[in-house]
């Protein structure tokens, strides 16, 4: 039995008003109360209100009242593996990211060379160093992400080992530098639990994700990257600073300076284009 408060967050007549309480044409729901930031820029807040729903999960319902033709609010959610699933959503009131997460949108090159610039005092820019260890840290997880997506798409009730979870510690170098994941750990992973990756199914999604055509630092699951980003941002402040001081900034820390990309120099950045794309469309709808 729902209880009043569930009753009053899933009924119709409820979330059309709701609004009004905050003198705004419509609500725009999110995932959680770290998502209000990321999408506060795409949303003219004198127009939408920005409410968590405090987990996936609960997102679900108002996704599918959206889907079922109502058009009262937005939702803006991370666009996850539903591509890999074959989920699409048909109601342009649905808003996604263009990466797994907002978390992949977040930690582009440019914008964690800002960061570094700002956590070393230096004026260096460290944008292709940053894109050569994207592209080291990006080929070493493809193991992962081959198994990450065929978890979720061949038998996906089944009971499978957590593949990417939301630290990348358990693949990492256990000796310096902590910042690369370690290819035989990684291997080892794959030859544990071969049985239940079959070869058929992981050349399948080898296949889908070459012909999705984004780069797989967009397809690795955004917390999971985010410990290996915060790992190296924190190596190479200590290396550009003129002292050599250590820099340990948390995940938290580290969402705080990069969440509104504000830091990023790129105009035409692709990823943002994508989203004001949705946006927009959602808008005019």
């Amino acid at each position: 039995m729902e209880t009043s408060t569930e009753a009053l967050s899933y009924s119709l007549d409820a979330l059309r008003v709701k609004a009004l309480f905050y003198n705004k044409k419509a609500m725009v729901y999110v995932e959680g109360p770290e998502d209000i930031n990321f999408w506060d820029p795409y949303f003219d807040r004198d127009v939408f209100e920005i409410e968590s729903v405090n987990g996936c999960q609960n997102l679900q319902p108002y996704i599918e009242k959206l889907e079922n033709g109502e058009k009262s609010f937005i939702v803006a959610c991370d666009a996850d593996y539903d591509t890999f699933k074959g989920k699409s959503t048909t109601s342009p009131l649905v808003v996604h990211t263009y990466g797994h997460s907002i978390e992949n949108t977040m930690y582009c090159p440019h914008n964690l060379s800002e960061v570094v610039r700002k956590l070393s005092k230096s004026s260096t820019d460290t944008t292709t160093v940053i894109e050569d260890w994207y592209q080291k840290f990006t080929h070493s997880a493809h193991p992962l992400l081959l198994r990450e997506i065929t978890k979720l798409t061949y038998k996906p009730h089944a009971d499978k080992p957590v593949v990417f979870g939301d630290t990348c510690a358990n693949y990492c170098n256990t000796t310096a530098p902590c910042y690369e994941l370690d290819d035989a750990r990684i291997k080892k992973f794959c030859d544990d639990n071969e049985r239940f990756y079959p070869n058929e199914e992981l050349e399948r999604v080898e296949t889908e994700i070459q012909k999705d055509g984004r780069d797989e630092r967009f397809l690795i699951k955004g917390h999971f990257l985010t410990d290996g980003v915060r790992r190296f941002i924190n190596f190479l402040s200590k290396n550009a600073h003129p002292t050599g001081s250590k820099s340990n900034i948390s995940s938290n820390e580290l969402y705080a300076l990069c969440v509104h990309c504000s830091n990023c120099r790129i105009k035409d950045c692709e990823e943002n284009k994508y989203i004001i794309m949705l946006v927009t469309n959602a808008i005019i709808h």
